[in-house]
């Protein structure tokens, strides 16, 4: 009988190298492509009123598609809305409804959004009862 020289086989040594590399480079790869800035957003919920809503009077703004604004029968532009909204009187101050009319864009009505913001007070989003009235 002949004997043959078998070999004995190790297990395969993996490195773990290049593995740890790997690992690495995702890690700075999703670290470097993530952003960390604040995103705006608009509040439509509004603060608590300090006074009962039965109390206090809605003052309903209408967008139409032409971007003005129909306030109590009186039509006027988006520029004079922060000094109407000046003028209210603050004690009770009106609950503000905001109501996009048939064809008014979503931009139109961001637009008003934050004119109302800007000026420090509170509103509502009415939707209007054609769901397909917004337009893009």
């Amino acid at each position: 009988m002949m004997k043959l020289n078998r070999r004995h086989r190790r297990g395969a040594v993996v490195s773990l190298t290049s593995l740890i590399d790997v690992i690495f480079l995702l890690l700075m790869f999703f670290m470097l492509s993530s952003s960390f800035a604040k995103y705006q957003r608009i509040d439509l919920a509004g603060a608590a009123p300090s006074q009962t809503a039965a109390q206090r009077e809605a003052l309903l703004i209408a967008v139409a598609p032409t971007g003005d604004l129909l306030i109590d029968g009186s039509l006027m532009s988006l520029a004079v809305l922060p000094a109407y909204l000046h003028a209210l009187p603050k004690d009770p101050l009106p609950i503000l409804a905001v109501k996009p009319q048939a064809g008014a864009s979503v931009q139109q009505l961001v637009d008003v959004l934050e004119a109302i913001e800007s000026v420090g007070l509170d509103a509502t989003l009415v939707a209007s009862g054609d769901a397909g009235a917004m337009s893009r």
